[in-house]
């Protein structure tokens, strides 16, 4: 009995690390984060968030890895289960894309932003024809 727990001791450790490593955060912010304390930190520049959207029942999207592009500029990485991305930029019309990790497929969605305004875009995995959608 003492030798079978001292055995299960190992797989046990290595089970929690697989665990607690599987957990790590895949959220990275590549342009500045804005004060979050402020609407916009300089008025004359827009701010635009992407938050992740992960439909409850859909449980693979939680560990889907999305990558986010302001007009070509990558602004980060989003994992779809939780967490967002905020950044500022100049007013006018932009396109707002994302790269899933699912399957690479590039979609986007295009916005006027205004001075002084705030732009939230929601990310999500959709099923289509079997292909993962990112916005």
């Amino acid at each position: 009995m003492n030798r079978m727990l001292g055995s299960m001791k190992p797989r046990c450790a290595s089970l929690a690390l697989l665990l607690f490593t599987g957990c790590a955060s895949q959220h990275r912010q590549f342009v500045p984060f804005p004060d979050q304390h402020v609407r916009v930190e300089d008025p004359d520049k827009a701010r635009i968030y992407v938050l992740s959207d992960p439909p409850f029942f859909n449980l693979a999207s939680y560990f889907v890895r999305v990558s986010v592009f302001d007009g070509g500029q990558g602004i980060g990485t989003i994992a779809l289960r939780h967490g967002f991305l905020s950044w500022e930029r100049e007013p006018g019309e932009v396109t707002i894309e994302a790269v899933s990790s699912a399957g690479g497929n590039r979609d986007g969605v295009k916005l006027t932003v205004a001075k002084g305004g705030v732009s939230y875009v929601l990310a999500r995995l959709e099923r289509r024809f079997d292909l993962p959608r990112a916005l």
